[in-house]
């Protein structure tokens, strides 16, 4: 632990044991003199916002508050935790990876060589990890001056066959897939304001709401959501507070829409779009019936009139919401893709019909390296044109024409853009 942190450690726990302290008396405490207060006070400041804690000074007097704004007084002070540094993450890695094999391997223990290829295969090189043993060994084995190996701090045993094995008192990592992450976060959610740190609880459930692309809010009461990622947007979440004071499923809005002022209109649906970030109506003017979307990002006010809303939810938006393949009330069509089984595509492919429930997947029979993705009703044309892109030459559209056609378009014109000549093909 360098000057730095020992000051550091000193002034966060002279504060929380003392209470209020003006600047003299912190700096008489630490020995310091004036000119290195800035940068110590921000550097303290910095460890305390990562632990939930600040200093404030008021009255001339620098103090510590909890999240609750709450002054902190204890005698015990407070356990500071310092940023990790590059030996730590590499020995964090480092006990992930023998965790892992252990889990794929009846034999849990590893060769410096193994462990050193499936460090490197970690990084994305192509080496067979020779690189990494002498480093490797060296955090396994070795004692420094200012460390202690793996071995020496009993996270790791070596037999006598040159291999290592992890200890019981090694930390444990587990990897686990959506459906028991999702478990899991069930499991917090229902406990809510049960459980006996609740505010750590709910640190664990919005941590996991970001690894498993869980939505902020109840979809079925607020909105429908389109793709794999939950609303993160604070814009939508301001909207969100004034919609749930507005009666929109059974009543008819009024809105100044941009540049228009009040429309009336009655909401079908409200869909959040994933890959767009925003949230839209769904519905009909009613002046003249027409189906439109309305970007809610739009919308400068709301409210609502006495005059019932009869389509909200009706199964013929419902049925719209399905065939969307992003955000679009067109025809719908028939997509039928072909694509080459490989890669990274299929695993694509299961990510699209977790949330397109419609969309069925099945292997040529005659070339057992071919995909069909097969949906009978689809809207968006341009939305449909974006996916397909992203699997370049490895998909081939079968139906409808239309996508065909605009995905061509698409080629010439960046062909002309880059002085290349127009394809028939």
């Amino acid at each position: 632990m360098g000057k730095n942190d020992v000051n550091i450690k000193h002034l966060i726990n002279y504060l929380a044991i003392n209470g209020p302290r003006t600047l003299e008396e912190i700096l008489e405490e630490l020995g310091c003199g004036w000119d290195s207060w800035h940068g110590l006070h921000n550097d303290s400041r910095k460890i305390l916002l990562a632990m939930g804690f600040d200093i404030k000074i008021k009255n001339k007097k620098y103090f510590i508050i909890d999240e609750s704004g709450n002054v902190v007084i204890r005698k015990e002070g407070i356990d500071i935790i310092h940023g990790s540094s590059k030996r730590t993450i590499k020995e964090v890695i480092i006990l992930n990876l023998m965790s892992q094999y252990a889990s794929a391997h009846s034999d849990p223990s590893i060769t410096l060589s193994e462990l050193a290829k499936e460090y490197g295969n970690l990084l994305d090189i192509d080496n067979t990890g020779n690189n990494y043993q002498s480093e490797i060994k060296q955090i396994v084995e070795k004692d420094g001056k200012y460390t202690k190996s793996l071995i020496s701090r009993g996270y790791i045993s070596k037999n006598g066959q040159d291999k290592y094995e992890l200890t019981p008192k090694s930390p444990v990592f587990l990897k686990k897939g959506y459906n028991a992450l999702e478990e899991i976060n069930d499991i917090v959610q229902e406990g809510g304001e049960g459980y006996a740190f609740p505010g750590v609880m709910k640190d664990i459930g919005n941590l996991m709401a970001h690894v498993y692309d869980a939505d902020m809010y109840d979809a079925g009461s607020l909105y429908e959501r389109i793709g794999l990622r939950g609303n993160r947007n604070k814009d939508i979440e301001e909207f969100i507070s004034k919609l749930k004071n507005v009666n929109y499923k059974y009543r008819v809005i009024k809105v100044d829409y941009d540049s228009e002022k009040d429309i009336l209109f009655k909401v079908g649906l409200v869909v959040y779009v994933a890959d767009k970030d925003r949230l839209y109506f769904i519905g009909e003017r009613t002046d003249d019936k027409k189906k439109v979307i309305l970007r809610t990002d739009k919308i400068s006010s709301i409210s609502e009139i006495d005059t019932e809303n009869e389509i909200y939810g009706t199964e013929e938006y419902l049925n719209i919401y399905s065939e969307m393949f992003s955000i679009s009330i067109d025809d719908p069509f028939k997509l039928i893709v072909e694509f080459d089984d490989v890669f990274n595509i299929r695993s694509k492919i299961d990510r699209l019909l977790s949330v397109r429930p419609n969309g069925k997947i099945r292997r040529l029979s005659e070339d057992g390296n071919k995909l069909l993705y097969e949906e009978e009703r689809v809207r968006g044309v341009e939305d449909v044109c974006k996916w397909i892109r992203s699997f370049g030459r490895s998909a081939r559209v079968i139906e409808p024409k239309i996508v065909r056609s605009r995905l061509k378009e698409s080629i010439d014109q960046a062909l002309l853009e880059y002085g290349e000549a127009k394809t028939d093909e």
